[in-house]
């Protein structure tokens, strides 16, 4: 039975940091189940470590083999994180953003947050905010049902925190703070930018069932 990394790491983009590197491979789950005419169905679910950021990654590989050799192509799903790099839902400028506050948090976290912030800032652009200053522009998209009150209430954490990797008289955040941003900036976009992407998906698909 063939295992389609068994001595080796796989150059994988991580997209917690954003970079593209070797991974270690920590552990693995392969399925099996017979496809008839001696075919073979594979599933493989790896667990990998970035080395640059110390964060998980777990992918799903799939293919087809007979006896030793693999018949199909090699398929691979990233099952975690959710990628917000390549999304086709998420305006450039905000994607490009994400990539570069993902990339500062293993160099330094003051600048973390404020890149975290700033990803906000285009968000609020995007989506048309009014205001003079960042709380303006959270609580003018609140006021256009745009942001939900949790939305609110993150968005308002991000510019704090972001604040005080602007103003802060500690050289050094903690390290749970730039997590902490780093979440509630992603679940923002995809409540405004990805959901509403895979509703309508989901929407179509099922249309077309029916049709």
């Amino acid at each position: 039975m063939i295992t389609h990394h068994l001595e080796r790491n796989d150059t994988i983009r991580c997209f917690h940091c954003g970079n593209i590197v070797p991974m270690k491979l920590i552990g693995r789950d392969v399925s099996t189940w017979d496809e008839g005419d001696d075919y073979v169905g594979v599933e493989e679910w790896s667990f990998y470590m970035c080395p640059t950021c110390k964060e998980p990654t777990l992918v799903c590989w799939y293919w087809q083999q007979k006896g030793n050799e693999i018949t199909s192509d090699l398929g691979r799903s990233i099952a975690f994180p959710d990628n917000l790099f390549d999304s086709r839902c998420v305006p450039e400028t905000i994607r490009k953003a994400f990539m570069a506050a993902a990339a500062t948090k293993s160099i330094d976290q003051a600048v973390s947050l404020i890149a975290w912030r700033r990803v906000l800032e285009l968000a609020c652009k995007d989506l048309g905010a009014d205001g003079k200053n960042l709380y303006e522009k959270i609580t003018d998209l609140s006021s256009k049902n745009i942001f939900p009150q949790t939305l609110k209430d993150a968005s308002n954490l991000i510019r704090v925190l972001g604040n005080d990797g602007a103003h802060s008289d500690d050289p050094e955040p903690r390290r749970v703070n730039i997590a902490n941003v780093e979440a509630l900036v992603r679940y923002i976009i995809e409540y405004v930018y990805i959901l509403p992407q895979k509703i309508s998906d989901i929407s179509k698909a099922n249309e077309s069932e029916d049709s």
